[in-house]
C-alpha cells in the first residue's frame, strides 16, 4: 500500500455513540464527560493513524517519532476540538458523507461555552448553554461513518462512562445546590 492511500475501515471512528446517549452523559457529566469524549475519539484517531491522512501521519512519525498523544488532547479539549471537529468533517467528506457544518465555528461555541458553562446560574439556562449541544452535529457526523461501514454505535455503557458522568455530577453539586 502506498503511503498516501486510505486505511481499510477501523473498528471505530472517533466515538460512535447514540445521539440521547450523548445528550443525557453531556447533560449531567459536564466538562469531565466531554473530556473523556474527546480522549475516545482522539484515541480512535491516534490508533488509525489519522484515516485518510494515514500516510502523512505515517511519515511524520518516521521523520519525527511523533506520536499524538489522545490524553493530553482531550485534557486540552477546549483548544484541540478546533483540530477534531474539522478531521471528523475531512473523514466525513472523503467518503462522500455530509460532514460537519461550520466545523470551526462549533469548536470555537464548544470552548466558550466550556468556560462560562459553571458560572451560568440555574439549571435549566446552564442545560440550554451546555457545550454538548455542538457536539450533536459532529457526533451525528462520526455516527455516519461508523454506519456506513454497517457496524453498530457504541450500544452499552461501559465503566467509563459511568465513572466520568458522575465525576461530572460531583463537580456540579456544589452549583447545582447553590
Amino acid at each position: 500500500m502506498s503511503t498516501d492511500e486510505e486505511v481499510d475501515a477501523p473498528e471505530v471512528w472517533f466515538y460512535p455513540n447514540h445521539l440521547g446517549k450523548l445528550v443525557l452523559f453531556g447533560l449531567v457529566g459536564g466538562g469531565p464527560f466531554l473530556f473523556f469524549w474527546a480522549y475516545r475519539s482522539w484515541q480512535a484517531y491516534a490508533a488509525n493513524a489519522g484515516y485518510s491522512r494515514h500516510g502523512f501521519w505515517r511519515r511524520v512519525r518516521r521523520a519525527t517519532g511523533y506520536r499524538p498523544s489522545p490524553f493530553w488532547r482531550a485534557l486540552l479539549a477546549t483548544n484541540y476540538f478546533l483540530c477534531l471537529f474539522p478531521a471528523v468533517d475531512r473523514e466525513c467528506r472523503a467518503r462522500g458523507l455530509r460532514g460537519v457544518p461550520a466545523a470551526e465555528v462549533l469548536a470555537a461555541g464548544v470552548a466558550v461555552l466550556w468556560f462560562v458553562e459553571g458560572r451560568i446560574p440555574g439549571l435549566l439556562v446552564s442545560s440550554l448553554l451546555s457545550p454538548v449541544w455542538l457536539l450533536v452535529p459532529v457526533q451525528l457526523a462520526i455516527n455516519r461513518l461508523h454506519l456506513r461501514e454497517g457496524r453498530p454505535l457504541h450500544p452499552r455503557t461501559d465503566g467509563w462512562e459511568v465513572l466520568w458522568v458522575a465525576l461530572g455530577l460531583l463537580a456540579r453539586l456544589p452549583h447545582l445546590r447553590g
